[in-house]
């Protein structure tokens, strides 16, 4: 629980720099929390890219009967080879990407951003702010920066509208509407174990 305080307050004094540079008022416990806590889940709290480095049974649990067939002769992933072979097979053609552009854009940062229309948006979210322009599509890597990461994860939420969270009347329901955001194919049992987390940090925080 330590770790997770202590990144719940890098990302509370990351929002107030946000709210001065880039107009962005994301000032709002539950969204806070839920960063925290979705950061643990993607990426155990580290700018990183995706690994598909999965077991069968991983494999099955998370993805689609028809992707499971695709990638079975992969499975399990133990080098890079498969891997771009495996990402490819999850993301291309969807999210913006072409055929073989799964493996190039996926899933880096704190929060995972995925797929080239969002590395896109991410892009242009940083020229409309702060006039960068990173040119993520080239450069994708550069969301492994800590720092790009973490301004990385404002842009994204802010742009999909997640104060709208707080139209629902329910906690659970507003967790639910925000982890769509960021990932919506989450297993029921760990989306149960995400929430459960989230209410326990909030907890511990408020």
């Amino acid at each position: 629980m330590q770790l997770d305080i202590n990144f719940y307050n890098y990302i509370k004094k990351f929002e107030k720099y946000n709210r001065f540079l880039l107009n962005i008022d994301l000032n709002d416990i539950e969204i806070l929390t839920f960063i925290t806590t979705t950061c643990k889940y993607e990426s155990n709290y580290k700018a990183i890219e995706e690994s598909f480095k999965y077991s069968e049974k991983r494999f099955k649990q998370i993805f689609s009967h028809e992707k499971y067939l695709r990638a079975k002769r992969f499975l399990p992933c133990k080098n890079i080879k498969c891997e771009k072979s495996i990402a490819n097979i999850i993301y291309s053609n969807r999210m913006g990407n072409k055929g073989n552009e799964g493996y190039l854009y996926r899933g880096r940062g704190y929060i995972q951003i995925t797929g080239k229309n969002n590395y896109k948006m991410i892009n242009d979210e940083f020229i409309d702010k702060l006039n960068l322009d990173f040119n993520l599509l080239n450069n994708p890597d550069l969301l492994l920066n800590k720092g790009i990461s973490t301004l990385a994860i404002f842009l994204f939420l802010n742009k999909n509208n997640i104060n709208r969270k707080n139209n629902y009347n329910k906690i659970e329901d507003r967790f639910n509407y925000m982890q769509k955001i960021i990932n919506n194919r989450l297993p029921k049992f760990e989306l149960e174990k995400s929430y459960n987390s989230f209410i326990k940090l909030l907890e511990n925080i408020v």
